[in-house]
């Protein structure tokens, strides 16, 4: 009787736990977004932005932030500062634009591919498994090309496409892919593998947006030290987010053009595609505005059933003003995740010990030591039940 009394204890004290973290990231969450206390409403209003960038060299100021539905904007050749390397992973051999190095340019993800012909090639093949494809001798088979035969063949929505390394992976195993990237130089090298090295019935399958996604529509700027880490920008769009960049040694790269989820699925970004099955995101800290402003775009068919997510609180942080409130970011972002019905996958656990930790019913400190700094997969809870 004393045992079962103490199991209840403890089991009362951590529900009470799990409902006052509930509470709590609700009123954060709350508190950001209607009274300006934090990413959702910091800085960028209606307003035309007035930046000037010290070397916007890459691309010129945004002018709009409409989405342009199936618009190819990959459809005329792109001088760009890359080179064709030769890429090989999940199965598949193909060619891609990567950053060359020169002039004092370096990229982490460009020197992976040019180096080993992959980049995170485990994170790869597990997102590459969960396309499907309905092929007779081969279905769902990781490294089995989606040919014109196939019954059905899977969707990747890949939101910061940087230069393209999932896009180009899923699209030359057969599938179909939305991609949004904003940063000019970037796209140029999207544009030049998809010209140069992708077949007519590739390019009918993918579609690129120049567009960050964000919670609202606004123009910010792009940061980056073009001699560390070109590709990975930074997106700026509020004066102390922009200081804190700017004494750390970061300089304005461009600008970009951002939409919503929501606002996208309204223009027909994903007109043509019956469901999307993975959605990949990376966009150093900026994942927040990324997920508050779909939340028409969660409830649709078009709700993915898997979401694969960088979660880095210190980015966010950084992403909002540096104002150490990134792993409020971050938790905020895991409710809205459970809210729309996501779920862990095993996956995200790899190598780790903390086996039944789950969106739904443990706590957010449980959660957060979990997911904080790294690449964690969502499942959809319906997605999970059937498996």
């Amino acid at each position: 009787m004393a045992a079962m009394r103490l199991r209840d204890f403890y089991k009362s004290r951590r529900v009470a736990t799990r409902v006052r973290s509930i509470l709590f990231v609700t009123f954060v969450s709350s508190a950001l977004y209607y009274h300006g206390l934090g990413p959702f409403r910091n800085g960028c209003d209606e307003r035309t932005v007035t930046f000037a960038p010290e070397e916007a060299i890459f691309a010129p100021k945004a002018s709009s932030t409409r989405v342009q539905p199936r618009r190819d904007i990959c459809a005329e050749p792109r001088e760009h500062l890359g080179k064709s390397v030769r890429a090989t992973v999940a199965g598949t051999q193909f060619d891609m634009f990567v950053y060359g190095g020169g002039a004092g340019i370096k990229d982490i993800v460009s020197d992976s591919i040019a180096g080993s012909g992959s980049w995170e090639r485990v994170e790869t093949e597990k997102l590459m498994s969960l396309l499907p494809c309905d092929v007779d001798d081969a279905a769902g088979r990781v490294g089995t090309a989606c040919g014109e035969n196939a019954r059905r063949r899977g969707t990747l929505l890949d939101v910061g496409a940087n230069i393209g390394w999932f896009s180009m992976v899923a699209l030359h195993l057969g599938h179909d892919v939305v991609a949004f990237e904003p940063f000019q130089s970037n796209v140029d090298l999207i544009c030049s593998s998809i010209l140069q090295h992708a077949s007519a019935t590739e390019k009918s399958k993918f579609h690129l947006n120049q567009l960050g996604l964000d919670f609202k529509p606004r123009q910010c700027e792009l940061f980056q030290q073009k001699h560390v880490n070109i590709g990975d920008t930074h997106s700026v769009c509020d004066e102390k987010t922009r200081a804190h960049f700017l004494g750390s040694g970061y300089a304005s790269l461009g600008w970009m053009n951002t939409t919503t989820l929501d606002d996208a699925l309204v223009a027909g970004a994903f007109a043509g595609i019956d469901r999307i099955d993975i959605m990949k995101i990376d966009v150093e800290g900026f994942e927040p505005s990324v997920i508050l402003g779909g939340n028409r775009f969660f409830e649709s068919k078009y709700a993915p059933r898997y979401v694969f997510m960088e979660m880095v609180s210190s980015l966010m942080d950084s992403a909002f003003g540096a104002k150490t409130r990134g792993k409020d970011y971050l938790r905020t972002t895991l409710l809205h995740l459970a809210n729309h019905g996501y779920e862990l996958d095993s996956f995200s656990n790899r190598g780790g010990d903390r086996q039944g930790v789950s969106l739904q019913t443990s706590s957010f400190d449980e959660l957060q030591s979990l997911a904080d700094g790294k690449n964690v997969l969502f499942v959809r809870a319906n997605v999970a039940e059937d498996a």
